[in-house]
């Protein structure tokens, strides 16, 4: 993103990273599935989703527990995403994270991709976020994982560096 320049907006994302300076909200689209009476609220963790897959069973891949889990993909087909959801929550790993909030996907053609993560992720019952604008398309908010992260049911706002 920073050979391609950043929209103003990216920019200011990057430097408050860069500079500490949270608490900040950043917003998303909706709600796939809206938290009950408690927000998500846990380490914001994550990233590209089939790097997040490669690394199941090795010592690279992340304790989620309590976590929101953030996720997003380019130039995957449903069929991989699927897939690579499936995968994680079969791994046992999503068991018991504190959410999800899903950012860019983009595979081609015309998939319903909100009907396709609510299918993939059935049965496991953790609020989920949708159209984050962070990953590998613009606009690209600056994520710094490890962070405390929070979201409620009553806004669409992830809020870093409050949990």
């Amino acid at each position: 993103d920073l050979a391609r320049g950043m929209t103003a907006e990216e920019e200011a994302s990057f430097l408050d990273a860069l500079a500490g300076r949270y608490p900040q909200a950043l917003p998303f689209r909706s709600w796939l599935r809206r938290p009950g009476e408690q927000p998500m609220t846990g380490p914001l963790l994550g990233g590209c989703l089939s790097l997040l897959t490669a690394t199941l069973g090795t010592p690279w891949f992340p304790d989620l527990e309590g976590a929101v889990v953030f996720w997003e993909d380019v130039n995957e087909p449903p069929y991989r995403i699927d897939r690579q959801l499936t995968h994680l929550r079969l791994s046992d790993n999503l068991a018991r994270i504190a959410g999800m909030i899903v950012g860019h996907l983009d595979g081609g053609g015309e998939a319903d991709w909100p009907a396709l993560v609510s299918d993939s992720l059935s049965g496991l019952e953790v609020p989920v976020a949708w159209g984050f604008d962070s990953g590998h398309r613009q606009p690209n908010w600056t994520l710094p994982l490890g962070l405390p992260a929070c979201a409620e049911g009553d806004d669409c706002r992830l809020w870093l560096g409050q949990g």
